[in-house]
């Protein structure tokens, strides 16, 4: 660390620590569970307060948001247990989960598990979660299966931003950070105004510049492809958003609300994979002339990296100079219509757009000292146009409804090339080889398209059959047709896939049954039965060879959940509790798996059965003797196991003994085959295992406890000012990252961490202006949320790792890279308001 965040964390840590004796306590503003104001939230698409809404739901409020700097989905991750995030490289974006349940695949084709609703706008794709939580009302985490009340079927759960609206009063606001570890300046600026007593406006902007807190330490090896890294700390780069909203009611029973979002992100290196385990050492493979680790790498998880640039000159056609980046654009927005036809009757219109263009070029194998043998240069895209109509009733008597229609209208397209190493030559290896290059310009050249088309019907009824019990039943039917066209562009036709698997479709029932009863003004208890789908894609993360089959099928999950939200003590203490139990088949899992062509892809299966179940609980008190003060406690207790998962493949190097006992193939050379076996069938041939069974791990990123606990004391100053002083701390313990088996691959687990966050926010009278200083994980604990296995000793493309034998070949085994984990952050910001 150097002087200057070492003095920036000193001056936090000692402001913080004092700042609690110099104040008088005044009343807290109201937020989540604390103060007699309710949070009111729309997990049925209708206002209604948390207490009542018999869903497994956590709220941040706008105060929240604000309190701790809260910038992106990582941010927020922190704050709800159970909820998880990985970045990881290119075009595949976040990877969430909730409940442990989530995509963990490197697929573009992949939607995930949880969705991102943007003011109802739901998207399912990982970019989508890089969009800026900017200029945020509200945000909703709705816990478990949704499948009623938000665009299609997700099976996981999802998140749901809600932006500010103009108001009935010109507001304009501005505000400035920066922060000390990743050297980030930013910036944001609001203006709304009402242009006359029906319309307004609301204009939010935001720009961010940053360095990263990752320190590039490689150097290049001559001759070998790679030059020098141009920048020496990695993981930044800039961001741009703007976002207008309109917001029209020119009568009382009606009002149209449009949301438009441009966003423009460019990454430094594409969120490279940092080595964090390297079982078989630095050295060079089989005494080679090149080492693609460099002698700077120590194989740890922590703020030092090695990555080097491309060498225009050994890459043909390589794009900006040869540094690793990814563009981002993405154009989204929402254009609600709502229009009351009576007094009981309301209509609502859903338009939704989204258009995003990823470009990428990627030091896909972590090489850091000669270059790596080829490089990923990909175009993604993604476009999809979705339209809701809703039709609700509010009727005086027992029986009401909300019914309605879901259409998508989708593409998404992964343009890949391959470029390889013209450095690598064969003289390298034999010297009365003649000088010419290994590998050719181009190893691989494709386009993956998936167009979508989804349909769906949905509807509830609630019956109120007494003053407090409450019966809702409901139904989404989904029809969803995917088609998959790969075009093989170095001869510009189209690759013949396995006949029949380049169009899958699935039609489904997703039914729902609550029971929610409130005993008192203060006291509800619920339970609901749920089943939802995720449809089946195609992998689409490289073109496919003919006779491949790309397509995998649904995710499916079925079970319930059940609880109590709770007021005690004259509201002074808020709790809620629940249970849960899902079934889960067809889980969409990633796995590694080399292909026909020796190169390695991440590649989406469905497990066969996965079972969850857990605890979600929440407390709030506040302490009716001190003034100010509220106190939080909220933990996630989670179970997961896989119950069936087999015929998955071996990672490189696992032997017979570590697990790698299905699917036995024949060597590919007999005569060159160490620890190779006899057919178990009793061909007299020998050959290897390739496939695993792992049931019984526990899934990705599902720690089995996550626990927060903190306080936010208010305190009033002189003349209107006012000073809250807030922490949270976040525990998790330990969790895999990959799946594979802990046992015999210990180092895909992470071990248990305590984060430590702080904040001190000084507001003037009417909240005119502000200062405050945040610090996240100030313990500075690194763990990531996606991790991979790779050969990057061999580079992935020589020396091919044995696997499914008695011992290994010289490759030996695997390395393990993970995505960068957030670590200590330490930030000022300013702000004011008019």
């Amino acid at each position: 660390m150097d002087d200057s965040r070492k003095a920036a964390g000193a001056a936090l840590m000692a402001v913080l620590c004092v700042a609690p004796l110099s104040v008088m306590p005044a009343a807290a503003q109201s937020e989540q569970g604390s103060g007699d104001g309710e949070i009111i939230v729309t997990a049925r698409k209708q206002q209604e307060s948390v207490l009542r809404v018999p869903v497994v739901e956590q709220v941040l409020t706008a105060d929240a948001i604000e309190r701790f700097q809260i910038r992106d989905v990582q941010d927020i991750s922190t704050r709800i247990p159970g909820l998880a995030s990985g970045s990881t490289i290119g075009s595949i974006g976040e990877q969430m989960s909730l409940r442990g349940v989530g995509s963990n695949s490197l697929d573009q084709g992949v939607d995930q598990s949880v969705s991102l609703v943007i003011d109802g706008l739901q998207l399912t794709h990982g970019l989508a979660f890089r969009a800026a939580a900017f200029d945020l009302q509200q945000v909703e985490v709705l816990k478990g299966p949704q499948a009623l009340y938000f665009g299609k079927n997700t099976t996981a759960g999802l998140i749901s931003f809600q932006t500010a609206d103009p108001g009935k009063e010109l507001e304009v606001k501005a505000n400035a950070s920066y922060e000390f570890e990743t050297r980030e300046k930013r910036g944001e600026f609001v203006i709304s105004t009402p242009i006359n007593e029906t319309l307004g406006v609301r204009v939010a902007a935001l720009y961010s510049n940053l360095d990263g807190d990752l320190k590039n330490i490689a150097f290049a090896q001559p001759r070998f492809g790679g030059k020098n890294p141009r920048y020496s700390r990695l993981g930044g780069g800039r961001s741009h958003l703007v976002r207008l909203t309109t917001l029209w009611k020119p009568t009382d029973n009606f009002t149209a609300r449009l949301k438009a979002n441009f966003t423009k992100d460019k990454f430094r290196y594409g969120s490279t994979l940092q080595l964090a385990s390297c079982p078989d050492g630095t050295g060079p493979i089989g005494g080679a002339p090149w080492n693609f680790f460099s002698p700077a790498e120590d194989c740890k998880f922590d703020k030092k990296i090695t990555i080097i640039d491309f060498d225009p000159a050994a890459f043909r056609g390589v794009r900006n100079n040869g540094v690793p980046f990814h563009t981002l654009r993405q154009n989204f927005g929402s254009l609600e219509l709502n229009y009351d036809l009576s007094s009981q009757l309301s209509l609502t219109s859903l338009s939704g757009f989204y258009d995003a263009k990823g470009d990428a070029s990627v030091n896909a194998t972590s090489a850091s000292y000669a270059a790596p043998a080829f490089l990923v240069d990909t175009r993604f895209r993604r476009r999809e146009f979705t339209q809701e109509l809703r039709l609700a009733s509010d009727f005086d008597g027992p029986l009401n409804f909300t019914a309605g229609t879901f259409y998508q209208k989708g593409k998404i397209s992964n343009d890949f090339l391959l470029l390889g190493n013209q450095s690598f030559l064969l003289s390298d290896l034999v010297p009365i080889f003649p000088a010419v290059p290994i590998l050719p310009p181009e190893l691989v050249k494709g386009k993956s398209t998936i167009d979508i088309d989804s349909i769906s019907f949905f509807g509830q009824l609630r019956w109120q059959a007494t003053d407090k019990l409450e019966i809702a039943a409901g139904a989404r039917w989904q029809n969803e047709r995917r088609k998959l066209h790969v075009l093989d562009r170095f001869t510009n036709t189209r690759v013949a896939l396995k006949p029949g698997s380049d169009h899958i479709g699935s039609k489904n029932w997703s039914p729902e049954l609550t029971l929610t009863y409130l005993a008192t003004d203060d006291l509800t208890v619920f339970a609901a039965a749920k089943r939802a789908y995720k449809s089946g894609s195609f992998s689409i993360v490289v073109p496919g060879n003919p006779g491949e089959d790309k397509s995998f099928g649904d995710e499916r999950v079925t079970g319930g959940e059940g609880g109590i939200k709770a007021r005690l003590m004259d509201r002074a203490l808020s709790l809620n509790v629940a249970g849960y139990y899902y079934r889960y088949d067809g889980l969409q899992t990633g796995v590694n798996e080399l292909q026909k062509n020796g190169l390695p892809v991440v590649r989406t299966i469905n497990a066969g059965k996965a079972d969850i179940h857990g605890v979600d609980l929440e407390l709030n008190y506040r302490p009716p003797a001190v003034e100010g003060l509220s106190l939080s406690l909220v933990a996630n207790w989670n179970k997961t196991k896989f119950l069936k998962l087999n015929n998955v493949p071996c990672y490189g190097g696992q032997l017979i003994s570590q697990g790698c006992t299905q699917q036995w193939a024949p060597a590919p050379d007999p005569t060159n085959a160490p620890g190779a076996i006899l057919d178990p069938a009793g061909s007299g041939r020998i050959g290897y295992y390739t496939s695993q069974d792992l049931r019984g791990i526990p899934f990705v990123r599902a720690p089995e406890w996550r626990i927060n606990f903190g306080f936010a004391y208010e305190a009033g100053l002189a003349n209107g000012k006012r000073l809250i002083f807030a922490n949270e701390n976040q525990y998790s313990s330990s969790y895999i990252t990959v799946v594979s088996d802990p046992a015999t691959r210990p180092q895909v687990r992470q071990s248990e961490a305590l984060k430590v966050d702080l904040s001190l926010t000084l507001y003037g009278s009417d909240d005119r202006w502000s200062v405050g200083l945040a610090g996240k994980n100030l313990t500075d604990k690194l763990r990531p949320g996606f991790c991979s296995t790779q050969h990057s000793a061999g580079a992935a493309a020589f020396s091919t790792l044995i696997a499914g034998g008695t011992t290994r070949n010289v490759g030996g085994e695997d390395e393990l890279a993970c995505s960068a984990a957030l670590g200590r952050s330490v930030a000022v910001r300013i702000g004011f308001k008019y």
